[in-house]
């Protein structure tokens, strides 16, 4: 059982700037980390765990196999 990640950082761009310039004042990037992690329900528990330090979180579950035990 392996864990994957990725990133990757985008300027906020100059439209979403305007239309919601006082929630990103103090910042000119965004930047996204993708976590690919079995299917395991003990897993999902530990990722979820740590969510705390997250904005925002998809959770993406394959509909052929669900989560696994």
């Amino acid at each position: 059982m392996d864990l994957g990640f990725s990133a990757f950082i985008i300027g906020i761009p100059s439209w979403f700037k305007e239309k919601h310039g006082d929630l990103v004042a103090n910042f000119d990037f965004l930047q996204f980390t993708l976590v690919d992690c079995p299917g395991h329900a003990s897993l999902m528990k530990t990722i979820i765990g740590g969510a705390s330090i997250i904005d925002f979180m998809m959770l993406v579950v394959d509909s052929q196999k669900l989560i696994q035990t």
